[in-house]
């Protein structure tokens, strides 16, 4: 009976640390309107408490998050959009005191524009990126997406690097989209899904390669706490597009003019099956999802994968096309599960 006891108690203590794990994990990518700092911040003490927070343990990333929050929740400590407070200024600025009507300061980078690798096995790099896209058919030109510092483009290659648009200073992006048939048309998913640092304000889009930006029909309020996670733009038809949130799976048949939300469920990741795009795969933190209409009605398929994990990731290859890659990370820390493959 001893022995029964003690099994119960380590099973039971063993649940209830992953269930206050995946509480606070879960309540910071997919808040409610009603969530406050301090119902995260007591359900993180209690996870944190008597383990390791030393490097891989998630401790010092949610921190991050923390400290950040502290500063962006409304008077009554819940969270908030910041996103979206953000932009509506810029706009409100914009409206009163256009662009042209200011003086102009003069700003010269003082860095740091390098990072030297260290010998000790870990190198912190000089920030984080969050997606990558390419031109169609100008291999110079490529796109990033940063978590809290809007979009970066290059025309050389890589060898030199501009921010795109003032007005993205500070707004997370998540997906980027190039129209394959009009490419000075492309399409931000915004917020950062992977390291909750933003909020996303919604889809937005700019038609002269960058330079300029503004909203589309999926755009969110200030009490809309969604993050981003994928934009997929259909590989024949640009006006098809997806978006992987943690509102659902969101589907556009015009450019984002209008949407729909196909799947409901926090998405991670979303791709096309190479060569037959009516086929579309989609993952949650536990489940795999697929669609053989093109994103109209989905079905959870498979077994195998674990469940409850904090980053799960696609990946396919036109090399065979039947094949499926999954990514998954565990909860609760920054390490690695597993690679899987059907």
């Amino acid at each position: 009976m001893k022995k029964i006891w003690l099994l119960f108690i380590f099973v039971f203590g063993f649940g209830l640390c992953h269930l206050h794990s995946q509480a606070f994990l879960d309540l910071i990518h997919s808040p409610n309107k009603n969530t406050t700092l301090q119902d995260i911040q007591v359900l993180a003490e209690a996870y944190f408490t008597n383990r390791d927070k030393g490097r891989g343990s998630g401790y010092k990333q949610y921190k991050r998050w923390e400290y950040k929050m502290e500063r962006e929740v409304n008077a009554d400590g819940k969270l908030q959009n910041f996103s979206k407070l953000t932009w509506d200024a810029i706009e409100e600025l914009n409206t009163t005191n256009p662009p042209a009507d200011r003086s102009v300061a003069a700003w010269t980078p003082l860095g740091p524009t390098n990072y030297t690798n260290g010998t000790n096995g870990y190198n912190g790099g000089l920030g984080r990126v969050n997606v990558i896209a390419f031109h169609p058919s100008n291999a110079n030109i490529i796109y990033l997406g940063m978590p809290a510092g809007g979009v970066w483009k290059t025309t050389d290659g890589g060898t030199t690097w501009s921010p795109m648009a003032d007005i993205l200073a500070s707004i997370g992006v998540s997906g980027i989209a190039v129209d394959h048939t009009t490419p000075n048309s492309i399409y931000i998913l915004t917020g950062d899904g992977d390291g909750a640092n933003t909020y996303s304000i919604g889809v937005m889009k700019s038609t002269d390669g960058g330079a300029t930006w503004g909203t589309t029909g999926l755009t969110w309020s200030v009490s809309s706490l969604n993050r981003g996670y994928k934009l997929l733009m259909h590989p024949t038809n640009s006006n098809i597009m997806f978006a992987a949130t943690t509102a659902g799976i969101l589907k556009t048949t015009d450019g984002w003019v209008t949407w729909s939300m196909v799947q409901a469920g926090s998405f991670r990741d979303i791709e096309f099956k190479p060569g037959t795009p009516s086929t579309v795969y989609a993952t949650t933190i536990n489940s795999f999802y697929r669609s053989t209409n093109t994103g109209t009605t989905w079905a959870v398929t498979g077994t195998g994968l674990p469940t409850g994990e904090d980053r799960s990731v696609l990946g396919v290859s036109p090399a065979n096309s039947n094949y499926v890659y999954y990514l998954a990370g565990p909860a609760g820390s920054s390490s690695y599960t597993g690679m899987y493959r059907s």
